[in-house]
Order: C-alpha cells, then structure tokens, then sequence
C-alpha cells in the first residue's frame, strides 16, 4: 500500500523536521538489512572470495592501504 507524503501529513513538517525524518527512516532501514541475514548468492560470492584468497594470499591488499588510497584520491579530485 503506498502512502504519499500527504497522506501522512509529512508535507505540514518543517524542512528541518522533514530531513531529521529522513534520517529516522534511512536509520530503521540499515538497522533493518543488518539484521537480515545474507541471502545464498552473497553467501556463495564470500566463499568464492575467501577460496581466491585462501590460494593466493600475496594477492591480498591490506585495509591500511586502501584506505590511504582513497583518501589519497578524494584529497585530489
């Protein structure tokens, strides 16, 4: 059942109090997907991942590294 913006009031509220509800919702909602628990395509990508890993483990990149390579390049742009 969809429910417009009017018909929930939500057009009387405040810009503020609009954005400060878009937060609320967007925060149940990824509250929400942690709880779920992944679905079988996702389960067998890790395994896949892990297996490519797990027979070349020099191919691996350090979360150190990517992180200062991403910083690196949003400093840039």
């Amino acid at each position: 059942m969809h429910r417009s913006i009017r018909d929930l009031g939500i057009d009387r509220l405040s810009v503020t109090e609009r954005i400060a509800l878009a937060q609320e919702i967007w925060d149940s909602v990824a509250e929400s997907v942690q709880q779920t628990p992944p679905g079988d395509a996702a389960v067998a990508e890790l395994e896949r991942r892990r297996a490519e890993d797990d027979l070349e483990p020099e191919t691996a990149i350090d979360w150190q590294e990517i992180r200062s390579a991403a910083r690196h390049r949003w400093a840039a742009d």
